[in-house]
């Protein structure tokens, strides 16, 4: 069994909901949206401080999890979520945004610091830092906007469109991700997304 955590916002009600949805910060959610319809996965499910959706990729039982309702408090939804299924920390993926990273770079840690990423870090404090992460950049921002309203603001046109081959690569590639074999399902999506 594996589990794909998504980091995002839902906020506490249909109005937030809506507004989160597009979100920078947003883009752990989007990752397990496309492949929850790539994959014919059930609907999201709520549950304690989680939502949950299944189903088999390659034969492997796979949750996906997007812990609720805020980004910075990931890390209860997520103990919650592998406690209940019980998952180790070797079947964890956490997928998120990386303010360093440059817009749709992906990146593999583990065992590694947070980068100031405050849902990783909220994380590493429930379940520890043995987890497999792919981090995705959404750059730093121009000028003089500050970081918190940045990471909360929706990705432009052009961005959105970007996403979407983004999201098709990395949908193509999952099986790598699947076998963890990450270092080349990040290549393999960099590459892509550089031709």
């Amino acid at each position: 069994m594996l589990a794909i955590i998504g980091l995002g916002n839902t906020g506490e009600k249909q109005s937030e909901k809506s507004y989160y949805e597009h979100n920078r910060h947003n883009i752990g959610f989007l990752v397990l949206d496309s492949i929850a319809r790539h994959y014919n996965f059930s609907n999201f499910t709520g549950k304690d401080r989680y939502e949950v959706s299944t189903n088999n990729i390659n034969n492997i039982k796979t949750l996906l999890i997007k812990p609720v309702p805020y980004m910075n408090n990931s890390g209860i939804g997520v103990q919650r979520a592998t406690n209940f299924y019980k998952i180790t920390e070797d079947n964890i993926v956490v997928i998120h945004d990386d303010l360093d990273l440059p817009f749709l770079n992906v990146r593999y840690k583990t065992n590694s610091g947070d980068g100031g990423q405050r849902g990783v870090r909220d994380i590493h404090e429930k379940i520890g830092k043995n987890i497999h992460r792919i981090k995705i950049g959404i750059n730093r921002p121009l000028g003089n906007t500050p970081v918190e309203k940045w990471v909360l603001s929706d990705f432009n046109k052009n961005e959105l469109a970007e996403l979407s081959i983004f999201l098709e690569l990395f949908n193509r590639n999952i099986n790598l991700l699947m076998n963890k074999d990450f270092n080349n399902f990040c290549k393999e999506v960099n590459q892509n997304m550089e031709q």
